[in-house]
């Protein structure tokens, strides 16, 4: 598996309320840890030794992430970033060596409305659609997809903050209605395991398990769209329609 670190950051501090991401969270976050240089190769980092402490009867499980970052445009002239989580984890054997290799890739071509995901977009509709290929490796359970909106932290700066998180086991979802005037960004996360099916199982897990993720470039619904008549849960609506204010406390904040 190749490492990658965070890559350059393009000019300026990016600005962010929470704090820096770790290994241990779940696939995605808005972090401000400091840039890198990027690993590009594959490295040998040598021999790993340890200790196990834990009794024999536990199940020991080989596992590797890599995090990276992605800057996000956030107001006219700075950047939030986005922290990346990729995770493979897989059953140690005594008596078979474990294989350490990606369990699923992040999605291919995904797009919003039809249009690339990736490039900056307004959109004069406040219903909008996200479709992707499966990934070129694994077999996905399921998809995990975080909506963050453009928001003000209490020191006045501009920034990202959650607005919802969804699941589907289809290749394609349409989010509740967004409100005009807002922006957003889309993280869709690729999610492996061995047990776990969204649609009949989503709370049963083992090993193996893995996920891989994509963010999107910032989407503005257009001050003019239409929102349509809501027959529903209102309170999911308001949540992703209005950006909600950054809590004053910092914290990690996981997804």
């Amino acid at each position: 598996m190749t490492l990658a670190a965070t890559a350059p950051l393009p000019g300026g501090q990016p600005i962010s309320p929470v704090a820096p991401i770790t290994c241990d969270a779940p696939g995605f976050s808005v972090n401000p840890s400091p840039a890198q240089a990027a690993i590009v190769t594959d490295q040998d980092f040598g021999t790993l030794q340890y200790a196990d402490p834990f009794d024999s009867s536990w199940t020991r499980a080989l596992h590797f992430c890599q995090e990276y970052t992605v800057p996000i445009p956030v107001g006219s002239s700075a950047t939030a970033n986005f922290a990346l989580v990729d995770s493979t984890t897989v059953p140690v054997s005594s008596s078979v060596p474990p294989s350490l290799a990606p369990l699923v890739s992040q999605v291919l071509a995904p797009t919003i409305n039809g249009a690339s995901l990736f490039t900056a977009a307004t959109l004069n509709t406040t219903v909008v659609p996200l479709s992707w290929s499966a990934p070129a490796t694994g077999a996905p359970y399921g998809y995990r997809v975080v909506a963050f909106v453009q928001t003000t932290s209490p020191t006045g700066t501009a920034t990202y903050s959650s607005a919802g998180v969804f699941y589907t086991a289809k290749t394609s979802i349409t989010l509740p209605p967004l409100a005009g005037g807002n922006t957003y960004v889309f993280a869709i996360v690729a999610l492996a395991d061995g047990t776990a099916q969204v649609e009949t199982g989503p709370f049963r897990s083992s090993l193996p398990t893995g996920y891989a993720t994509v963010v999107s470039g910032p989407v503005t619904i257009s001050s003019s769209a239409q929102m349509p008549a809501i027959h529903g849960d209102r309170r999911v609506i308001t949540r992703l329609s209005q950006a909600q204010p950054v809590a004053k406390e910092q914290g990690m904040d996981r997804f």
